[in-house]
């Protein structure tokens, strides 16, 4: 008989705890012990919805920041963090390395069964060792590390100038430090520059209210705010110079639509960049973003510090949607 384990799960849209079969590795698959799996604002929005969306035809398992061991064929436990795109491979976007844009493009997480579980099965492509010296409560930040060398390596290019980071979420404050050690004299832009108090002293970027910006300040915007309107990308398009560049690097809920003339991006010669999720041309991001997190971690560890236990989930989601001033940057499911 199958071993049982208890997983997160959205059935008929609403999330439970249930229990479900353990997976086993398959002849292309490992079997990740989970001994981390971070809550992101995409679970936040996804999971707080009255009626929570699935993918067609399945339940959906969440988690897609993961961190834990997988056995080698001897049996030993390496730690790992999950890559958790799964691209097919064939398409001739994979084959330039764009495999974000992949036609066929899975996520664990998503499509396939994610990490808010203690085990889950992955492809063994997507299984990366951690750097050493790398501790499993950072490295759970691999995922948005990734998006965040995706957006500034591929979206910006090289150094030009003043950089305003517009967000001080994960992602956001990912992208300033890393813009920041690539040579962009940087600013994080946010409403309540309280919230980032624990990094102040640490980024090398400087931590401004999002209203003290002039306009056309900055050569270059990252917007890694997003939401449920276009008041960040708006406030890019106020920050930006004439002639810069916007790198949206988040996902806007379904239905936003710019309020702003769109003659003016036209007429001001910006250039706007889409940037979704992390790729493999000229480099693999999610490696990069990994070795980052080795060298560059002491930002990182406030936002790996609020950790639940599996069945605290619930609880993740309400202090992460809470107004409290104390209220946590970042939540993490403590699993094994």
């Amino acid at each position: 008989m199958p071993e049982a384990m208890q997983a997160w799960e959205v059935r008929d849209g609403r999330l439970d705890l249930h229990t479900v079969e353990k997976p086993e590795a398959g002849g292309d698959t490992s079997v990740v012990r989970v001994v981390s799996a971070g809550v992101c604002a995409s679970d936040v929005a996804k999971l707080t919805k009255e009626v929570i969306p699935t993918p067609p035809g399945q339940p959906w398992r969440p988690g897609h920041e993961i961190v834990g061991y997988a056995a080698d064929a001897y049996g030993r436990e390496r730690p790992v963090a999950i890559n958790t795109l799964v691209p097919c491979g064939a398409c001739d976007r994979c084959r330039a390395g764009e495999i974000n844009v992949c036609p066929h493009l899975r996520l664990i997480g998503w499509a396939l069964p994610g990490g808010f579980a203690p085990f889950v099965e992955v492809p063994r492509a997507g299984v990366v060792s951690l750097p050493d010296g790398l501790d499993d409560s950072v490295a759970v930040l691999a995922d948005p590390m990734a998006v965040a060398v995706h957006g500034i390596r591929c979206g910006l290019g090289p150094p030009a100038g003043r950089l305003g980071v517009i967000g001080g979420g994960a992602l956001g404050v990912a992208s300033a430090a890393y813009a920041a050690a690539r040579g962009w004299r940087t600013d994080v832009l946010v409403r309540d520059t309280s919230r980032l108090a624990s990094v102040a002293g640490i980024l090398d970027a400087t931590i401004r209210p999002l209203g003290s910006v002039r306009p056309g300040e900055y050569d270059a915007i990252v917007d890694a705010a997003g939401g449920k309107d276009d008041t960040a990308f708006v406030a890019a398009l106020d920050a930006v110079r004439d002639g810069g560049r916007i790198v949206v690097q988040t996902t806007y809920h379904p239905g936003v639509r710019l309020t702003r003339d769109l003659r003016e991006p036209i007429r001001r010669g910006l250039t706007v960049v889409g940037s979704f999720t992390f790729c493999r041309k000229g480099g693999d991001d999610f490696r990069l973003g990994l070795d980052f997190l080795a060298g560059h971690s002491d930002w990182a560890k406030p936002y790996a510090g609020h950790r639940y236990p599996l069945d605290g989930l619930p609880q993740a989601l309400d202090d992460l949607c809470s107004r409290r001033p104390d209220r946590p940057v970042k939540a993490v499911l403590g699993i094994g």
